[in-house]
């Protein structure tokens, strides 16, 4: 009678083992699942953060060049020691003529590094000009 009771044992532990790994391994998927969610969550908030950094980054040249006064047809340049890694270029187009103004189209291209490859943000706006 004792050794039926063992063999049952001994097959129950085994069932046990068996559970535990896995249930293990399981548990080991779905945590490298979750982690490479979250890298991949880390990675689109970076480029979230250039893209809002780049849109701030247009706005504030494009007033700049509408208030300067004098526009020429193609301009570019960087943001110099405050944003390193940014650079910009404007397209300046004279559309129509009418009394004493000039309605004008003004594009202006923020343009960065990321991941290997050349990524830009565009803003494009029309105003009037004085002559």
């Amino acid at each position: 009678m004792k050794s039926i009771n063992s063999a049952v044992l001994k097959k129950e532990e085994a069932y046990i083992l068996l559970d535990a790994l896995v249930g293990l391994g399981l548990l080991g998927l779905v945590m490298v699942s979750c982690l490479y969610l979250f890298s991949e969550s880390l990675n689109r908030m970076e480029d979230i953060k250039t893209k809002t950094r780049a849109a701030f980054l247009s706005q504030s040249k494009l007033e700049e060049l509408k208030t300067a006064g004098t526009l020429d047809e193609e301009m570019s340049g960087d943001f110099g020691e405050t944003e390193p890694g940014y650079s910009w270029t404007a397209e300046s187009t004279k559309l129509e003529m009418t009394g004493n103004y000039n309605l004008t189209r003004l594009k202006v291209t923020v343009a960065w590094q990321a991941r290997g490859s050349t990524r830009d943000f565009s803003l494009e706006t029309k105003f009037l000009q004085r002559k």
